[in-house]
């Protein structure tokens, strides 16, 4: 009898013992190399917020603020921002119906991808 795999879908998928081993061996790295780059993610958040607490304690944050370049690395506080459309304020103020909105709105399918949640672990594509 061949290893199982239950999906969430609840369709239990037959692999050859072959098959099951290989891929479990590439799920192990992919494990290994998420653990891997979680830690990275760390030690690089740690060396930015570093950064910038040295020039905030030489009194020279306005340089970030301004943008400054030390031996080819640049630096700059980049300030974000985003928008969004408030529907409800359009349809009360300027009375946009549900079809109307619906007929302005285009759909675009996103590539495939296959997702995969490491064991004790979140999420990830």
């Amino acid at each position: 009898m061949s290893p199982a795999i239950t999906t969430t879908v609840v369709q239990t998928v037959k692999l050859s013992p072959a098959l099951r081993t290989k891929v479990l061996k590439m799920l192990q790295i992919y494990a290994e190399t998420d653990a891997q780059m979680k830690a990275i993610k760390t030690a690089k958040v740690a060396a930015l917020s570093a950064v910038e607490r040295l020039f905030e304690q030489a009194g020279e944050a306005e340089a970030l603020d301004q943008g400054c370049a030390i031996d080819g690395f640049k630096l700059k506080v980049v300030m974000g921002r985003t928008s969004t459309l408030n529907v409800k304020f359009l349809m009360e103020e300027f009375g946009v119906t549900a079809e109307m909105l619906e007929q302005a709105t285009e759909s675009k399918a996103k590539k495939p991808y296959l997702k995969i949640t490491v064991p004790g672990g979140d999420e990830e594509k």
